[in-house]
């Protein structure tokens, strides 16, 4: 059993569009014994499945919006048109975890004598974000809305030009939606190849999502 709930804003209060999905510990057999779910197999695929989620939210994102993306990095992109500084600027949460790692790598090397493998990095990594991991305020968008439309002018990141384009013209709408039904086929079928999902309604569900 897996319940999904999905948020629209980091801990810092900026925009960020993710889901969060709770797994059901235990599983009931056949003959109606509850058992611990062996995990090992999701943590295995993670990174694939966190992967599979960011594409599907692309090609949906595309389909009903229009909303073009830059270059694909480690399985994520962001959207096209947007300014580094603007990025910067609704990043708050990124720069936090890496103003903590910045001071934990230092403090690495003056204990070890060396950087940290790429491992040793990103388990550094984890530390820093649980480090600064603070409670959500819980405010809704329409609260923060006005602040986010404000924050770029107050900050000299406003734009006044139409220069800022987000969307995909060079393709008809009717060409993404079929680019959005393949990428949930594909999702579909990359579950089923994980183990995950095996029935023919669950795919069902996931390819007629709208």
């Amino acid at each position: 059993m897996v319940a999904g709930f999905r948020q629209t804003t980091s801990r810092a209060d900026d925009p960020q569009l993710h889901t969060h999905l709770v797994i059901s510990a235990k599983v009931q057999t056949d003959d109606g014994r509850w058992l611990a779910l062996d995990a090992r197999m999701l943590k295995r695929y993670q990174r694939t499945l966190g992967g599979i989620y960011q594409s599907v939210l692309r090609a949906e994102l595309t389909e009903r919006f229009g909303v073009a993306f830059g270059e694909i990095v480690k399985g994520q992109a962001e959207i096209a048109g947007v300014p580094a500084e603007l990025l910067e600027l609704f990043s708050k949460r990124t720069a936090q975890v890496d103003d903590a790692l910045t001071v934990k790598v230092a403090e690495f090397y003056a204990r070890e004598g060396r950087d940290p493998t790429m491992w040793e990095k990103a388990a550094l990594t984890r530390e820093a974000a649980a480090d600064t991991r603070n409670r959500k305020t819980d405010r809704p968008v329409s609260e923060l809305r006005p602040g986010w439309i404000d924050m770029p002018r107050r900050s000299g990141s406003h734009r006044s030009d139409s220069s800022l384009t987000f969307a995909r013209p060079d393709l008809p709408r009717a060409r993404w939606r079929i680019r959005a039904w393949m990428m949930r086929w594909r999702y579909c079928r990359r579950l089923g190849r994980c183990g995950i999902a095996r029935t023919s309604s669950g795919c069902s569900a996931i390819c007629n999502a709208r």
